[in-house]
């Protein structure tokens, strides 16, 4: 399977089966296979959708703000990165509303620690 390239078969929008006689030797390869082929494809639309999200704002990258010199301190052109309002990450374009992984940490709950306060009061 090394010699069959992901990406050319990740193109097209058909199985990758259909497009190679390879394959895996195991079940648990094939299915890896179809995962990163899978990757492939999920790579090549979000790099599709940001450069239609570049093409729409006339070739600006929607990122970087351009002072004019005109407008700026001292006569010169600035650049400034933009900051995510709700989390604070540069870059971050507001995906941060979609997949919060804050919610996903695990915490410690507040009860836990007052009954280990309760059974050491108790123990004294």
């Amino acid at each position: 399977m090394r010699h069959v390239r992901i990406e050319e078969l990740s193109v097209v929008d058909i199985n990758w089966k259909m497009l190679t006689m390879s394959r895996p030797t195991t079940a648990v390869g094939e299915n890896i296979f179809s995962k990163l082929v899978d990757l492939e494809k999920l790579r090549l639309s979000t790099r599709k959708e940001e450069k239609k999200v570049i093409t729409d704002n006339a070739g600006l990258d929607p990122f970087i703000v351009v002072k004019n010199p005109s407008s700026s301190r001292g006569g010169v052109m600035e650049k400034f990165v933009k900051v995510c309002e709700e989390c604070l990450e540069e870059f971050c374009g507001g995906s941060c509303l979609v997949y919060q992984y804050d919610s996903y940490q695990r915490l410690a709950k507040e009860e836990d620690e007052d009954l280990d306060d309760m059974q050491e009061q108790k123990d004294d």
